[in-house]
């Protein structure tokens, strides 16, 4: 039974055809049905193909019974023995697959549950048996799917599927010529006793293809000489259905049982397959398909999904970077180093990437790099604030592992729902990199502070006991207190445990201005700049306590230089317009 639905309203409208002479059809529990690349109508299969061009209101039929029709198959009103089983999946000797040409009006395939392969190349007027002409295969053999190809009108792939008489070998052939002759692509590649279920020619690479089994996916890069066992991501499950998408290039994977997974981008393989020289490269970036810089909505329902709701895990976020890495087990290392550049050579971004041999992909989330952080800050890497997001436009990516060195470029892109202007964005970005300064002074002046407490420390350590050196002891012990005091100021109370705020302290007064700047990308808001200033004054009177106490540490050491005591570390001061060095 077919049923026409519209999405808006749940409208639901029967449209199953019927023969005009009152003939029984005989639908599949799973009918072949397909769309008319040409005109949009849609084909539906019994032992007849139906026509419709109306959404299914009405039907024609184009075609003689495609079937043996062997009425000894035809019994499945007595299906069940004792206790009937007459629930319409007992159907046999019906229509599996309809799939027209996208290149050739008129050429349509059709295949069946007992092992006809039909091809018409006049839409429908008149038809040829193919099957006689296909070597190999055992007679009756269900015909799952057919893929006509997306490049050439007489070429098809046609998958067969003999498990349920308890034969599971693979059955893959591919015809050039309308059908006359047939060349099996099941090669050894393919694990033994898999039998296989649907193909998919990738619609720009013609030696692409994807090959789904009983036990996982293949893919081929040279037309289906060789097959690879795909084994990034996806289990060893019955693979129904692929399909690439048009625009975004992802590989759509529906199986049997264990849900829909997408392999995001696939160019890298048609590179590979246009390019093979690119796998005995020691190093090879691949083009860069455009990011979008797109905002992502809260999910309806559940906003905490425990392990209450299953959600699929999303494409990452940002630029997809792909690399061919065969040098990597000779370099002796798992990690590359991923640099960003803008289209002035600025440093933007360095962040660490796979290295492993074969294809890596990581993904730039489209951020510079953020502001400094405490060296004791044990908070998980996706936990911590990234840097603001760059402005629309294009940048270098570079792979660097070893001596190896490959370069790609991506185009960044705007969000094109949002309403914001290229200088609202560059005003925003200005202010953020404004805070993120003065999150790196602040982050500097406790990295001098703690530096000057460790010094003082090993001299406390080294005076300890020692009658002579008393008063160095004492002033040391004291300037260490005054040190954890100013450090304080910066980060609150530490050590302590449990829940701990502290609102003016440097560190977090920043952090909140930093966080409501960053939460859209238009001009600022006027709590978000008065939140960086009021941070900034705190900053500067943290720092004037910041260089008093370290003009002090100064002080010390020159004592304990006349008492002859190792020397230690004493820090310069630091002022608001500190910068570190650029990596």
């Amino acid at each position: 039974f077919i049923v026409r639905f519209d999405t808006l309203t749940g409208e639901r409208k029967s449209i199953r055809p019927a023969h005009p002479n009152g003939v029984e059809l005989r639908f599949h529990w799973n009918a072949g049905i397909g769309i008319d690349p040409f005109d949009g109508c849609v084909y539906y299969g019994s032992q007849f193909v139906h026509r419709s061009c109306d959404m299914g209101n009405s039907w024609t039929i184009v075609s003689p019974d495609l079937t043996t029709n062997d009425p000894e198959k035809q019994r499945q009103l007595e299906s069940g023995g004792l206790t009937y089983d007459v629930t319409a999946a007992e159907n046999h000797t019906t229509i599996l697959t309809i799939a027209s040409s996208p290149v050739e009006q008129g050429v349509i395939w059709v295949g069946t549950d007992d092992g006809n392969v039909q091809l018409t190349r006049d839409g429908g007027a008149t038809w040829t048996n193919m099957v006689g002409r296909i070597r190999g295969v055992p007679a009756a053999t269900w015909v799952p799917h057919i893929e006509p190809s997306k490049f050439e009108g007489g070429t098809a792939f046609v998958v067969f599927d003999d498990h349920r008489r308890g034969n599971n070998r693979p059955y893959l052939f591919r015809t050039t010529d309308y059908g006359r002759s047939w060349t099996s692509l099941a090669t050894a590649d393919i694990e033994p006793y898999t039998f296989l279920h649907t193909v998919e020619q990738d619609p720009v690479s013609p030696r692409v293809l994807y090959l789904g089994s009983e036990y996982g996916m293949y893919v081929s890069l040279d037309g289906g000489a060789k097959w690879t066992l795909w084994r990034h991501g996806l289990p060893r499950a019955p693979v129904r259905a692929l399909l690439v998408h048009p625009r975004d290039h992802d590989l759509v994977i529906g199986t049997h049982g264990r849900a829909a997974y997408v392999v995001d981008d696939v160019q890298p393989l048609r590179a590979l397959a246009s390019d093979p020289d690119i796998a005995g490269r020691s190093l090879h970036m691949f083009e860069i398909p455009p990011a979008i810089q797109y905002e992502v909505a809260q999910v309806d329902g559940i906003r905490f999904l425990a392990d209450g709701k299953f959600v699929g895990e999303n494409r990452p976020y940002g630029a997809l970077l792909s690399s061919a890495d065969t040098a990597s087990p000779a370099r002796d290392s798992a990690r590359t180093t991923i640099e960003v550049l803008d289209g002035p050579g600025d440093f933007v971004r360095r962040f660490r990437g796979p290295a492993k041999a074969g294809l890596n992909r990581t993904s730039w989330n489209l951020r510079m790099d953020g502001p400094r952080r405490l060296g004791d800050d044990d908070t998980p890497a996706e936990f911590l604030p990234p840097g603001p997001s760059v402005l629309p436009g294009s940048y270098t990516i570079r792979v660097i592992a070893g001596a190896d060195t490959a370069t790609g470029a991506v185009v960044v892109e705007d969000d094109g729902r949002l309403s914001y202007t290229v200088a609202e964005r560059r005003e925003k970005l200005e202010v953020l990199k404004h805070a993120m300064q003065r999150q790196n002074v602040a982050v500097e002046a406790v990295t001098r502070l703690r530096a000057a407490r460790k010094g003082i420390d090993e001299v406390l350590e080294r005076t300890k006991g020692k009658d002579d050196l008393n008063a160095l002891h004492s002033a040391g012990d004291s300037l260490g207190k005054r040190l954890e005091e100013v450090e304080e100021t910066f980060t609150g109370p530490q050590d302590l445990q449990g829940i701990v705020r502290r609102p003016d302290a440097v560190t977090a007064m920043i952090g909140l201005a930093y966080g409501q700047l960053a939460s859209s990308r238009d001009a600022p808001t006027q709590g978000g700049t008065l939140y960086l200033r009021q941070a900034e004054a705190r900053l500067q009177e943290a720092l004037e306590a910041v260089n008093a106490v370290l003009g002090a540490v100064r002080g010390y050491k020159d004592r304990v230089r006349e008492a002859g005591v190792e020397l230690f570390e004493a820090p310069e001061g630091i002022a608001m317009d500190w910068r570190p060095d650029e990596p």
